[in-house]
């Protein structure tokens, strides 16, 4: 058993990693076989780097059917265990990602206002740091909303990840 660590484009990424598409056509270059794991790394062409998210695959099925010369189609299966650990790593540094940044940017004590229901001291707050910022309320309101919906849908996803990985 060999792993091919591959590079991947984002659109089909996603329909591997969602389900929605289960083979690769790939160049026969590098010896495929049965049972092999290909390590799908997803490629941003724009930014030409990659970003970080991959999955694991095995090949279950080869065939050159009607394919270009030198060009394979491998049926492939997730190996789920593998890529949910990396969707959790990968979430929870985000969701680490988007946390310093409330922090950094003075924001993260507004979610503490929330938290404990202080809607006299959140909206306090928030005006100060629009003014400190030069910037109206409603943009700075904007913008934490922006932050604090982003780190509730991460912490919301990772939970979810979570769960299924126990069930």
């Amino acid at each position: 058993m060999t792993i091919h660590e591959l590079k991947i484009l984002p659109e089909y990424f996603h329909a591997q990693y969602n389900g929605e598409k289960q083979f690769e056509i790939r160049k026969n270059d590098r010896d495929y076989k049965l049972g092999d794991w290909l390590k799908l790394r997803e490629y941003d062409p724009i930014a030409e780097m990659y970003t970080g998210r991959y999955m694991i695959v095995e090949v279950t099925y080869i065939t050159d059917y009607r394919q270009k010369d030198g060009y394979v189609v491998l049926g492939t299966k997730p190996h789920y265990k593998e890529y949910l650990m990396n969707e959790m790593i990968v979430r929870y540094q985000l969701m680490y990602v988007r946390r310093k940044q409330l922090e950094e940017n003075g924001l993260l004590k507004l979610t503490d206002y929330l938290v404990t229901n202080d809607y006299v001291g959140f909206e306090k707050y928030l005006q100060s740091w629009a003014e400190k910022h030069h910037m109206p309320v409603s943009k700075a309101a904007f913008i934490f909303m922006k932050f604090e919906d982003d780190f509730i849908d991460l912490q919301t996803q990772l939970m979810e990840k979570h769960h299924e990985r126990l069930t």
